[in-house]
């Protein structure tokens, strides 16, 4: 059975939780991603921002502003992630049961990419082979 590590993305922005909060969202806007995974020193997984987070910061005042803010200020800690060995099945469950759009996926602990719904997708349509054979 195909496993999540075979579907999902390796390259992929990763912010550090001491990241000024300004700087990582220039960031995130100009890899045109909703959500980036924070990385401890290690290459564990300190957390995610998500953009839905960062809007509540616009829209609740009261949560601190920007000024002086970091990542680590208003990532979601306790992600739930996908070992790269779990199978397709595992990683359809995790998107669909948590309304995610993408998990993060962890191999011995350490982050090592993102798998989509628009990955597996790919992925169960036949599209992820011909779209690497373009890319070469």
């Amino acid at each position: 059975m195909t496993q999540a590590g075979n579907v999902m993305k390796t390259d992929v922005l990763c912010l550090e939780p001491d990241m000024p909060i300004d700087e990582a969202l220039e960031l995130m806007r100009q890899k045109n991603t909703i959500s980036a995974p924070v990385l401890n020193d290690d290459d564990t997984l300190a957390g995610i921002l998500v953009e839905s987070d960062v809007i509540k910061m616009f829209v609740h005042p009261d949560m601190g502003g920007r000024e002086g803010a970091t990542v680590a200020d208003f990532m979601m800690v306790g992600v739930i992630t996908e070992d790269a060995d779990s199978d397709i099945g595992q990683l359809s469950w995790s998107l669909l049961n948590h309304h995610f759009r993408q998990v993060p996926i962890v191999c011995n602990g350490k982050f090592v990419g993102m798998a989509s719904r628009k990955d597996l997708l790919r992925h169960m349509l036949g599209l992820k082979d011909k779209e690497e054979d373009e890319e070469e």
